[in-house]
């Protein structure tokens, strides 16, 4: 009775550690509130990334990971380029989207990607590359 009683105990004691993972709190952006954040989920998997288009000078993108719901968070991608704060005409983008536009092909930006509304102005850029 006392075998049976000690099986019991180890089953359910393995059964109660073999379900209770966590893979902890999703990692905060690095730098302060972002300026764009992305999520993906499928399955167990779950990403997140913080965007910085203007940070000291630098564009940066950093991704994070966890494959599952035991696995801890680990960053993925790391992604900085300076250059494009360097520009001083970057403090002109606070018009409208078409004179922000304007702006950029102006200094040399060519547009990758725009999409229009119904009525045909420009509400957001998609894409850009700087010359």
């Amino acid at each position: 009775m006392r075998g049976i009683f000690r099986l019991i105990l180890v089953f359910l004691v393995g059964f109660i550690f073999s379900g209770c993972c966590s893979r902890g709190d999703r990692p905060g952006p690095p730098y302060g509130k972002p300026d764009d954040t992305s999520t993906y989920s499928a399955g167990e998997y779950q990403s997140i990334g913080y965007i910085y288009y203007c940070y000291s000078g630098e564009y940066i993108s950093i991704d994070y990971a966890s494959a599952d719901k035991c696995s801890e968070w680990e960053k993925v991608s790391e992604y900085r380029s300076s250059g494009i704060c360097d520009y001083q005409f970057i403090n002109q983008l606070h018009g409208t989207a078409e004179e922000n536009l304007s702006v950029l092909l102006q200094n040399g930006f060519s547009i990758d990607t725009l999409f229009l509304d119904s009525s045909g102005h420009v509400p957001g850029l998609i894409s850009i590359t700087a010359p």
